[in-house]
């Protein structure tokens, strides 16, 4: 059996329960049902909704531009852009991913069979992306991007003509870019919209995004979670899951 690495430093922080502000979290205190207040009776719980809860399949298509039956339901971020990485890793491949990191983005490409190669965003820079640096990492045998907006830990935000910047060198080696947004809703509104709602003519039809959308995390309900994936709107390929839309709520 393979065993998965341990997220040591996510353990730590979750034994520090005790702490007056904890900053390792972006989820709210525990609360009872009772703190919620009445519960609709008629709710379905379980296998109700297999495909997901309709409704909430119908606010994703109608939020990012998919067509419903292609929407496919998470247990949250984790499991979304879990799929994300099945759809483009595979053993022996390269995955570049950005540094510092949200540390589940590496592993999981990692426990997939990936090299693993980072590309730094560094202080000294704001965090942003060395598109040179970045260039220059990048292997014919590199599958997959790996990015963050907001970056987190650091909270920077990437421009548009950034991103688009990264998905086009990636689609000159053949590769797809993963864009986690899940605070992306933390840029208010000076924040760029979600690549899911870019144009495709800006970027060639081999530039496939996979960005992330947010909602749990950036609104600190990580208690209930939810995800979701879609399709790209960039690529004529078909796709199984991305681009990842996933949230936490």
């Amino acid at each position: 059996m393979k065993m998965a690495r341990e997220f040591a430093h996510l353990t730590w922080l979750k034994s520090k329960k005790d702490a007056r502000h904890n900053l390792g979290s972006s989820s709210i205190l525990s609360m009872s049902l009772g703190d919620i207040g009445p519960l609709d009776m008629s709710w379905q719980v379980g296998d109700a909704n297999p495909a997901g809860d309709p409704e909430l399949v119908g606010l994703v298509s109608e939020t990012y531009g998919v067509e419903r039956d292609r929407v496919f339901i998470t247990m949250g971020a984790g499991e979304a852009n879990l799929h994300a990485a099945m759809v483009c890793v595979e053993k022996g491949c390269d995955v570049l991913v950005e540094r510092p990191v949200y540390h589940s983005l590496a592993e999981v490409s990692r426990f997939l069979g990936a090299r693993v190669v980072h590309f730094d965003r560094r202080l000294e820079n704001g965090f942003g992306i060395d598109l040179e640096d970045l260039k220059r990492r990048l292997t014919r045998k590199c599958r997959l991007v790996v990015l963050t907006n907001l970056h987190n830990p650091s909270c920077a935000m990437l421009d548009r003509e950034t991103v688009k910047a990264v998905a086009e060198i990636a689609a000159d080696r053949g590769a797809r870019v993963l864009s986690d947004e899940v605070y992306l809703d933390c840029g208010g509104a000076a924040a760029p919209p979600s690549m899911r709602r870019w144009p495709t003519t800006p970027l060639r039809p081999t530039a496939s995004r996979r960005p992330t959308a947010p909602a749990g995390s950036a609104w600190a309900g990580c208690s209930r979670r939810r995800g979701w994936c879609g399709p790209s709107s960039a690529s004529g390929t078909t796709r199984a899951s991305p681009p990842t839309g996933s949230a936490r709520r």
